[in-house]
């Protein structure tokens, strides 16, 4: 009765149930308004929890976890389940991914899912880290041999039933008040859709080297306002704020996977894509307290770097448009044709300066800069 929202037809013995269905049986206008309110209950954004499938299924996949852990269904509901996610690559030795593994174990938060994915060839990881799984039940691996890592991480959030999502890159520390300390500004106001902190940079050796958080104080930001500065923001702002290690995101923002904006993937630009989708339920929270710590990594390559700045050129074109027709800029239309200047100027001057390595681009790739320039021009124009 309380979930149909009908605290009226609640009894405590099987005479009054019995009194009570002899009474609705002769009150047939009773009857029929309680028939109403039970159909407007299975309309869609209806109050109570009765016929609100997707929030039982959750709550319901809590309970197997529970279970499968050997551990009583908790009491207190309004503390969600957190994954931890550590997507394991090729290049990764066991010494990171059990520092990394140790550290989550390490969480004051109670409700906690650890999942693993392994993409390495070896099986030197999963031993290594066999004794950890044998003692703790929150711990899940799952060998994923040859994924990708952005294939390796979409698996770890295919097999994450948190409510909550961290993305712990191989080689992090968290600190143990980490998941306590963000969570607690989605609890305490409802407006928050997103909440970053800063990792302290290490080197090598695990020695605090010289950094600065992104944001110098405790800071939130409206989620429309930052997703417009994101779109218009330099490489080295969008990837403070988007850092993927740096962010705990609620699981129902992610959809299909990571690095998603509205039904389209982003690669070059796929953490900006999944902190553009998670703005949209709310505000965005920095902390700048050192919740976390980074090992220093080997530079990445830079072969076919033309190739890779093109590729996030054509992605913010991309993530410009999507945006646009979202009307993220309803509110301040004047923004957007200076801003779509901009980042077509800058396609430009890429093409220009850059057109003998770029010359021999896959058809395909030609025709998608193509288009994406036509669709460019025609809404400045326009």
């Amino acid at each position: 009765e309380p979930a149909a929202g009908l605290p009226q037809l609640h009894t405590t013995t099987l005479e009054a149930y019995q009194q009570l269905a002899v009474t609705l049986a002769h009150a047939p206008r009773r009857l029929a308004a309680l028939r109403q309110h039970l159909r407007r209950q299975r309309q869609p954004g209806a109050p109570g929890p009765l016929f609100d499938t997707a929030a039982g299924i959750r709550q319901l996949e809590r309970l197997y976890r529970r279970v499968a852990r050997g551990s009583r269904p908790a009491s207190d509901t309004a503390t969600p389940l957190v994954s931890i996610l550590l997507a394991v690559a090729a290049d990764h030795n066991a010494d990171a991914v059990e520092r990394t593994l140790h550290s989550a174990l390490a969480q004051h938060y109670p409700e906690v899912d650890i999942i693993v994915s392994d993409a390495s060839a070896s099986p030197a990881i999963e031993a290594r880290i066999a004794p950890l799984l044998a003692r703790h039940p929150q711990l899940r691996y799952s060998r994923a041999s040859g994924l990708t890592p952005a294939a390796s991480l979409d698996h770890c959030l295919a097999l994450a039933l948190g409510e909550y999502i961290a993305i712990t890159p191989i080689g992090d520390t968290l600190h143990p008040n980490r998941l306590a300390r963000m969570l607690d500004f989605y609890q305490r106001y409802p407006g928050v859709g997103l909440v970053a902190c800063w990792r302290q940079p290490q080197d090598a050796s695990g020695n605090d080297v010289a950094g600065a958080p992104g944001l110098a104080a405790e800071t939130a930001v409206g989620g429309t306002s930052l997703a417009a500065l994101l779109l218009a923001a330099e490489a080295a702002t969008v990837d403070t704020l988007c850092d993927p290690g740096a962010l705990l995101l609620r699981r129902a923002t992610l959809s299909a996977g990571f690095g998603q904006y509205h039904g389209r993937r982003y690669q070059a630009l796929g953490p900006v894509a999944t902190v553009l989708a998670a703005l949209a339920g709310g505000d965005y929270v920095y902390l700048p307290e050192p919740l976390g710590s980074r090992r220093s990594a080997a530079s990445p390559s830079a072969s076919n770097s033309a190739l890779a700045s093109l590729e996030r050129t054509l992605e913010q074109l991309e993530l410009l448009y999507q945006a646009h027709a979202q009307q993220l800029f309803a509110s301040a239309p004047q923004r957007f044709a200076p801003l779509l200047a901009a980042r077509l100027a800058a396609c430009h001057s890429l093409l220009t300066s850059q057109h003998t390595a770029l010359a021999p681009l896959p058809a395909p790739l030609r025709q998608r800069l193509d288009g994406l320039l036509q669709q460019g021009h025609q809404l400045l124009l326009g």
